[in-house]
């Protein structure tokens, strides 16, 4: 909104600007870093997952910033302080719900959904509710499971 007045205002170059000009000031106004080139290809083959940003970045000629390495050695203990901040699952968490869990084991979440389950088992609020906490792990691909109805669309 235009400032003192109730319609919606957008600040544009003036009229008498030719396109290449326009065109040009866009290199003042960039929303992220320039980045070289990667194949992606090369990348998404990496095992262990861990050394993926790293490949990334010798790639792209130096280091890519990221959360990314942090997250993959944290996401196997949930029990973590780290996970406190961001108002995760806890030890005094309490369930009073049946619950069903479905992950494959191609993602990488797969380790989180059995820990969750177990707590739920171990802390819920009445023996009907520790009694029916399930999991299904299926062979699919990340968020597949659900669309698996024979063996051969593994």
């Amino acid at each position: 909104m235009v400032v003192g007045e109730r319609r919606p205002g957008f600040y544009r170059p003036p009229a008498s600007r030719s396109q290449a000009e326009v065109a040009s000031y866009s290199k003042f106004f960039r929303t992220g870093p320039d980045l070289p080139a990667i194949r992606y290809d090369e990348v998404f083959k990496t095992l262990p997952l861990i050394d993926m940003m790293s490949k990334a970045a010798s790639l792209a000629g130096g280091r890519i910033p990221s959360e990314y390495e942090l997250f993959l050695k944290k996401q196997n203990d949930l029990t973590d302080p780290w996970w406190n901040k961001f108002n995760y699952l806890r030890d005094e968490d309490r369930v009073d719900a049946p619950s069903l869990f479905i992950e494959s084991w191609n993602d990488f979440t797969a380790s989180a959904a059995l820990y969750v389950r177990t707590h739920f088992e171990k802390t819920g609020v009445n023996e009907p509710t520790r009694q029916n906490q399930f999991i299904i792990v299926s062979p699919a691909s990340h968020c597949q499971s659900e669309r698996m109805v024979r063996p051969n669309d593994w």
